[in-house]
């Protein structure tokens, strides 16, 4: 059958499984009424019938317009995957290398603000002592020693200054942040006694959806308590 006449719905393709129904109706009814029987000698040999039918079932439904139908479906669906794989593939490849450049950018700048702010906060720390150290002499000469050396000795506030409104060098809408990615479940013990302890979690650990895992345990920021090893990373977002 040509490629371009698959059916796309199963009113379209029931007249390629009516020979096919007729037949297998047969057989289900066999069946349903040996499988009651209690074995015998005759019931036996009736089963040996059904299986040689059920056989011929088979090898005929392989011959069918059916089978051809789903075989130019499986060769089609293959090439057209092929195809849409090579069509995407360079540009997922591109957007890789992007968010790979993208982060080491991030990181680098974070750094380098970092570097700043601590650089800015380290001036303020010299202010605030060169402060203290005015104001202790005022009380000094004002005749207060006492409380010009407790004030010298009494701890400075601590300084934490922010990140510039506008840092230099960052890229708008780009943007990093901590995911936790999944590697490995714990041992088989560890898993079965946190099964225990929480049945509702079966279906994420035996079925889980794509990045569940990784968004789950990044919305906990590490600390959900599931049996598996887990890599902190930074990603990087792209909302231009």
């Amino acid at each position: 059958m040509p490629e371009t006449q698959l059916p796309t719905s199963e009113s379209a393709a029931r007249p390629m499984f009516a020979q096919l129904d007729t037949s297998l109706n047969a057989l289900q009814a066999r069946f349903q009424e040996l499988r009651v029987k209690t074995p015998t000698r005759m019931v036996v040999e009736e089963v040996k019938t059904l299986d040689t039918d059920a056989k011929a079932y088979l090898s005929a439904a392989e011959a069918s317009d059916a089978r051809k139908a789903v075989d130019s479906a499986f060769k089609v669906h293959r090439f057209l995957s092929g195809m849409f794989k090579k069509a995407t593939d360079p540009a997922t490849e591109i957007r890789r290398w992007c968010s790979g450049t993208l982060a080491r950018w991030e990181q680098a700048r974070r750094e380098e603000a970092d570097r700043e702010r601590r650089k800015r906060e380290e001036e303020a720390r010299e202010v605030q002592e060169d402060q203290r150290l005015e104001e202790a002499a005022h009380l000094e000469a004002q005749g207060h020693v006492e409380e010009a050396k407790a004030h010298l000795e009494s701890p400075l506030p601590p300084v934490a200054l922010p990140d510039e409104k506008e840092p230099a060098g960052k890229i708008a809408g780009v943007s990093t942040i901590e995911v936790y990615k999944f590697r490995e479940l714990l041992a088989p013990k560890v898993v079965v006694a946190w099964l225990v302890q929480h049945p509702e979690e079966i279906l994420a650990l035996f079925d889980p959806k794509p990045g569940e895992l990784k968004r789950r345990m990044t919305a906990a920021k590490g600390l959900w308590d599931f049996p598996a090893v887990f890599t902190k990373e930074l990603e990087t977002r792209n909302r231009g």
